[in-house]
């Protein structure tokens, strides 16, 4: 369906288990694009089935490559007013995006602050966050993109810093920015990001990249 203007944004590795129920919800709002990280399970087959759109990477780009692969796909091709970026896990449930709707001739960039985090260090970033751009959950990965945004934002080199960048880009060119509360589920299996040390150093850093 294409009910609004709006290019729905799924990254999606390995994620059989919840991504067609995700995309079939997601498609009252929008169309959905997904871009698939070389699963090793059946996500292309159902996603297409489900009526996605999907780009497919010929290799693991992890998290943020496969979602920098979408925004350049919405950047270059343009073909809605607004997107909305969606994980596949179904921790982010697509009915919050009437949300958003109601946002998207007053905003630039509109952020879903989650209602509750997975990790204790997001709390942490969270308060960094706010006290240095008013935003409380800069690495949800709902995020809603006027088209004109995501054309100046997005370039091939631009480090996308877990999805915070646009933050600080935001702000830098006086480009309007809304949070909107949304529920969150707690997915059935493990995060894709993992909960690793690694996983955690790596958020962590989020905080040193934007005081560069």
């Amino acid at each position: 369906m294409d009910g609004f203007n709006l290019g729905i944004l799924i990254p999606a590795f390995n994620e059989e288990k919840t991504v067609a129920e995700i995309i079939l919800k997601a498609r009252k709002f929008g169309s959905v694009i997904l871009s698939d990280d070389s699963s090793l399970d059946n996500t292309i087959k159902l996603s297409k089935k489900a009526g996605a759109k999907v780009l497919t990477n010929i290799f693991d780009k992890g998290y943020e490559g496969n979602l920098k692969t979408l925004l350049k796909f919405a950047s270059e091709k343009g073909q809605f007013s607004h997107y909305i970026t969606l994980d596949a896990d179904g921790e982010l449930p697509p009915d919050q995006i009437s949300k958003f709707l109601e946002n998207m001739q007053s905003y630039d960039l509109c952020i879903g602050q989650r209602s509750k985090f997975n990790r204790t260090v997001e709390y942490f970033l969270g308060i960094y966050f706010y006290f240095r751009y008013g935003i409380r959950d800069p690495i949800s990965g709902m995020k809603f993109y006027s088209k004109s945004l995501l054309c100046d934002f997005y370039n091939d080199k631009r480090e996308l810093n877990l999805g915070t960048s646009i933050i600080k880009f935001c702000k830098s060119r006086k480009y309007k920015i809304n949070t909107i509360k949304i529920k969150v589920k707690k997915r059935k299996d493990s995060s894709r990001f993992g909960e690793s040390i690694f996983s955690q150093f790596k958020l962590i850093r989020i905080i040193f990249r934007d005081l560069k």
